[in-house]
Parts: structure tokens; C-alpha cells; sequence
């Protein structure tokens, strides 16, 4: 009886030792899509022409381990970023390839506004800690590809478990994609 006491005791004693909480904050996997402003934007969903956004998830054949056909993208559709030409036009589409071990599939990019740079996010539930060739199209018009290799994320810090794994990429003014 008193060994079982002892050895709850001692389990308890060791718990958060380290000083380092580990909270319940998240960090889904994937990829996050990074823009300058651009003189002229739109704003809270509309698009340069006044219009809100089509709400549209894109079409594409379906990959293993990814979604049907039909099924809404991970974070639906939330406001228009200018299009990285910094030509005042603002797609209404922006979507991300994302390609590894043979595979590629298209996912459309939630995004939300900050004050600067615009950011955009894709869930991946499936993305690899490996390479991942990334193409952006932008109201169909693809931008150069890169490589990025997504990389575990600890938001508590590196005593708690990583999460993830995630990557970036920067669309310049010029429509250049970079990693990071």
C-alpha cells in the first residue's frame, strides 16, 4: 500500500518541474502564404471591382490522402489579397499547389487581413516534414515554383512537443514566389 502511494507522489513531484507550461494553443500543419501590401487594395471582402469573393473552393482530381472533389477547402474563403503583380488587380482566386513523393494537390488559400503583410494560410493535414515543391495560381495564373521543407512548430517552446510541421512563402511585388 505505501509503495503505490509513494510512486503517485513521486509522478506528481516530477510534473512541470521544468518551469515550461505546456499549453493547449495549436499549430496546424501547412503552409503559409506571405504579401506585400500593394497601394489601392480592396478591403474586407471586396474585390477591386466592389465584388465579394465567388466563396468557391477549387476543383481538381483527387489525390490520395487529400480531399474529394466537391469538399470545401480547409478554411473556406475569407477575404481577397492583391494580386502579387502589384498592378492594383485582385484575384479572386488563390490557390496552392503542393507536390511530394509524386503527388500534387490544390488547396485555395484562407485568408485574413493584418497590417502588414497580408497573410494567407492553407491546412495540410498530411503535409510531410520533407521537401514540398509549392506553386501559387493566382486567378489561374501560375507563379514560379519553389521548395520548401516544412519543419515541426513548438509554440510553447522547446520543452513542450512540436507540432506541425509548417512552411512559408513570399510573394514579392513582381509576382516572385520565395521560400520563407
Amino acid at each position: 500500500m505505501l509503495i503505490p502511494g509513494l510512486l503517485a507522489v513521486v509522478a506528481v513531484g516530477g510534473c512541470g518541474s521544468s518551469g515550461q507550461t505546456c499549453t493547449a494553443i495549436g499549430s496546424p500543419p501547412g503552409i503559409n502564404v506571405l504579401a506585400p501590401e500593394v497601394p489601392g487594395e480592396a478591403t474586407s471582402g471586396e474585390s477591386a471591382s466592389g465584388e465579394a469573393p465567388s466563396g468557391e473552393a477549387p476543383s481538381g482530381e483527387s489525390q490520395p490522402g487529400g480531399p474529394e472533389p466537391g469538399d470545401p477547402a480547409p478554411g473556406g474563403t475569407t477575404p481577397t489579397a492583391p494580386a502579387p503583380s502589384g498592378d492594383g488587380l485582385v484575384p479572386t482566386d488563390l490557390v496552392l499547389e503542393a507536390c511530394w513523393d509524386g503527388t500534387c494537390q490544390e488547396y485555395e488559400v484562407s485568408r485574413h487581413w493584418s497590417s502588414e503583410p497580408q497573410r494567407g494560410f492553407v491546412e495540410i493535414r498530411e503535409l510531410p516534414a520533407e521537401p514540398v515543391r509549392v506553386t501559387l495560381v493566382a486567378d489561374g495564373r501560375r507563379l514560379n515554383p519553389v521548395t520548401v521543407v516544412p519543419e515541426p512548430v513548438r509554440p510553447n517552446g522547446d520543452e513542450c512537443p512540436a507540432l506541425g510541421p509548417a512552411a512559408s512563402v513570399t510573394v514579392d511585388r513582381d509576382a516572385a514566389v520565395r521560400p520563407g
